[in-house]
Parts: C-alpha cells; structure tokens; sequence
C-alpha cells in the first residue's frame, strides 16, 4: 500500500501544476459553500490511482488505504452517513 501512497503524491503533484490558477490554494474550485476537507484535486488524483492500481471497489479503496491516509477513511465515514 506504500506505493500506492506514494504514487498518489506524485500524481497530485501531477494535477496540482495541471490545475494551474484554475483553483484556489486548498486545491478547490472556487465556488459558493461549504469547503470540504478532501479537496478536489485529491479527489481527481486518487481516483486516477486507484484507477492505475486496478482498484474498482470504493470500500476496498478505503480500507486499504485508511491506514496510510487517515482524511480518506473520514471522508468515506462521513458520505456514508449523508
């Protein structure tokens, strides 16, 4: 799972010079409302991730990766309870 994290950091990096001014400083598209605490430049990374990795289960993204990224498991926590 390490590696997934890793390249989970390589590919925001990837999406952060991508973005360019096209979002705030947080990694968010600006717009009216709450401010989530996943942003969505690591909502687009991750999904591109888990899409390299072959992983096409949210609950098995989540559990393997909520002891290498903490924010992703209460995220998932939170959307479910929605």
């Amino acid at each position: 799972m390490r590696n997934f994290i890793t390249n989970f950091r390589k590919i925001l990096g990837i999406c952060n010079q991508f973005a360019g001014n096209q979002v705030n400083e947080k990694g968010n598209v600006a717009r009216c409302g709450v401010v989530p605490t996943f942003s969505d430049l690591e909502v687009i990374a991750l999904s591109i991730t888990a899409e390299a990795f072959s992983i096409d289960s949210e609950n098995y993204l989540f559990l393997k990766a909520e002891c290498g990224m903490p924010r992703i498991h209460s995220q998932s926590d939170h959307s479910s309870s929605v």
